[in-house]
This record gives structure tokens, C-alpha cells and sequence, in this order.
């Protein structure tokens, strides 16, 4: 394998983490849409909130490392054109931005979600 075919590999990986972070912030909507999954849920609003946020950083840091390999193995061969570093460049912030949009657009759906007035706190 070259180095150059590792590099696409790997921007193969990023883009698989981007698509699985838009499929696991739907799947988790659509499990919020089940009555018992959303009541048992209440009573940790805030940590469902942070956990969303905390994967939206997970997930990034794993795009994030990937360009990071991605750039040194490009780096050894002859630089690429400007036009193509720069077509790369903006595949990457794509990326980043599909990734923080799912959770952006999560966020209220969660908090709407979780705030179902059916669905009894229990007592500490």
C-alpha cells in the first residue's frame, strides 16, 4: 500500500465518523420517541445534554487526528496544487461542521423531549 492510498484511507474513516455521528444523533432522537426511553431519561436531562456534546468532541478529535495523519503522509509525496490542498482543506471543515451540526440540531430536540410533563421525577 502507498502512503498515498493510506491517505485516502483515511479520509474514507473521516468521513465514516462524520456520517456515524449525523446516524447516532438520529437514532437517539428516534429511541426518544418511545415513551419508556425518554422517562427514564428525565431525571438525567443535563447528563443526556452533556453526553451529547461530549460525543460531538469525540467525534471531532477522531476527524481531527485523522487529518492530522492524513497531512503527514501527503506531506512525504510531491505537495499537492494549491486548488486540491485547499479542496481537502474544505472536505475537512465540512466534516467538522456535519459532525457539530447533528448535535446542534439534537440539543433542543433532546431538551423538547425530555422535558415531557407525562413523565413523573422520581423523589431523592
Amino acid at each position: 500500500m502507498t502512503r498515498e492510498a493510506l491517505a485516502d484511507r483515511l479520509v474514507n474513516y473521516a468521513d465514516a465518523v462524520a456520517a456515524f455521528a449525523v446516524v447516532n444523533s438520529l437514532a437517539f432522537l428516534v429511541a426518544l420517541t418511545e415513551t419508556e426511553v425518554r422517562c427514564s431519561l428525565v431525571s438525567v436531562n443535563t447528563g443526556v445534554l452533556v453526553g451529547q456534546i461530549l460525543m460531538g468532541l469525540a467525534y471531532t478529535f477522531a476527524v481531527v487526528a485523522l487529518r492530522r495523519v492524513e497531512l503527514r503522509l501527503r506531506a512525504a509525496d510531491a505537495p499537492a496544487p494549491t486548488d486540491i490542498r485547499k479542496l481537502l482543506r474544505s472536505f475537512f471543515l465540512v466534516r467538522i461542521g456535519v459532525i457539530w451540526l447533528s448535535v446542534a440540531l439534537t440539543l433542543p430536540f433532546v431538551r423538547l423531549a425530555l422535558s415531557d410533563s407525562t413523565c413523573v421525577i422520581p423523589a431523592v
